[in-house]
């Protein structure tokens, strides 16, 4: 599921596009692009043991 874009606003990004799984499903930049190249606020966190967190 990571890994399909169909998850994103318009269809071009995974969630793998920012979420790298050779970095603990983190990313190295301080900020994400997103959609369209658009920035972010924040960098993506880590998903590792997401499945733990009451809201992600």
């Amino acid at each position: 599921m990571v890994f399909r874009p169909i998850l994103s606003r318009d269809g071009s990004l995974s969630c793998a596009s920012c979420h790298k799984p050779s970095l603990a499903f983190a990313d190295t930049v301080s900020v994400s692009a997103g959609v369209e190249g658009r920035l972010g606020n924040r960098n993506s966190p880590s998903l590792a043991n997401v499945v733990y967190q009451k809201n992600y």
